[in-house]
């Protein structure tokens, strides 16, 4: 850019270039619908088009789910988790985890945490003596990307939450708030002892996502649940295995006019996925046919300002522990100018 007079000018070869380009593109763009996104929000957002022009849907089964008076509770679990500071060895993360139950529309609620929890070395150590040296042990050895770090110690709290779920409830459907796939993590021999406790109590292990990806990979199966004249789920074909121990990868929706979301069951000896998905089905849930308990963890699950103040005054006194404050290197280095849609690469 040239700078006279204070005002700017766009340099000529650099605008026919992208003018050139933005042509090409808008060819391909010719003639389709597009959906409005918040700048700010993530691709696995609501999307209403379910596009499926000209999908073929064969070989794929609707099952139409059925009202039921279920024998089980529902017990829904949720997590959270907030960075509060790091070392030149690691990372502390405060966590906070919730498991709901409901039963003939009476609820119970456990509460776990906040805790703070220091991610090194150390910790690492510790969770593959729980976890089993799987992939999750050499995710977790990577302790200095922060990002990765927070994805394999929620994953790895939520495991934690499962088991004591587990502990708690017997015949149950116990319910995640996400796929089943994050129990890749670690490894096969723990899962497997999982998925055998869970049924030795005869509980059932389910995930429901409400953003997924599969949306993507399968428009014409979300088409086909949101276009169709009643409850119901569609089986995806060979979607994972957790150990060894296969489960099975749903898309449906709970109510008419609800969202699609995905389900993931896994399966056990003593249990019948129809079974499962009807009494999901027949349990509480919001206008969007989202499960009430899910909906409860969620909001009970979240980290407040004064949790997180308590929490830091907590390891100060118990550990002797120095904060010092830091500032955004953004704000430092454009004031006021740091607003806006859009940034840069932040690893550059």
């Amino acid at each position: 850019m040239n700078f006279h007079d204070g005002s700017i000018t766009e340099t000529t070869d650099i605008d026919k270039l992208l003018r050139h380009i933005f042509v090409k593109s808008f060819e391909l763009l010719r003639s389709k619908s597009i959906v409005a996104r918040d700048p700010n929000g993530g691709v696995g957002d609501l999307t209403p088009l379910f596009l499926a022009d000209g999908a073929s849907i064969d070989g794929y089964d609707i099952l139409g789910l059925e009202y039921v008076e279920s024998p089980m509770s529902v017990v829904g679990i949720d997590s959270s988790i907030v960075v509060m500071g790091e070392s030149s060895d690691g990372f502390l993360f405060g966590l906070k985890g919730v498991i709901v139950s409901e039963y003939m529309e009476n609820y119970e609620v456990h509460k776990i945490g906040p805790i703070p929890i220091f991610f090194n070395e150390a910790f690492i150590s510790e969770v593959s003596k729980i976890a089993g040296v799987g992939p999750l042990y050499f995710h977790l050895r990577n302790y200095t990307d922060i990002s990765l770090a927070k994805r394999v110690l929620i994953s790895f709290f939520e495991y934690l939450l499962i088991r004591f779920a587990n502990r708690m409830f017997m015949d149950s459907i116990i319910v995640l708030d996400g796929s089943l796939s994050m129990l890749r993590l670690y490894s096969s021999v723990a899962t497997r002892v999982l998925l055998r406790n869970l049924s030795l109590n005869n509980n059932s292990l389910v995930g429901i996502s409400k953003k997924t990806k599969l949306a993507r990979k399968y428009p014409w199966l979300f088409s086909l649940v949101v276009r169709s004249p009643y409850p119901c789920v569609v089986k995806i074909p060979k979607m994972g295995s957790l150990g060894g121990a296969p489960y099975t990868v749903y898309v449906g929706v709970f109510r008419l006019g609800g969202v699609p979301m995905r389900v993931d069951l896994a399966r056990f000896s003593n249990g019948s996925e129809v079974d499962v998905l009807n009494y999901i089905y027949s349990s509480s849930h919001t206008s969007s046919g989202y499960l009430e308990v899910l909906k409860e963890a969620h909001i009970l699950s979240k980290i407040s300002r004064g949790e997180v103040i308590g929490l830091k005054q907590y390891v100060e006194a118990e550990f002797g522990i120095n904060f010092i404050e830091s500032f955004s290197l953004r704000d430092v280095l454009f004031g006021a100018f740091n607003s806006g849609l859009g940034g840069g690469n932040e690893n550059l």
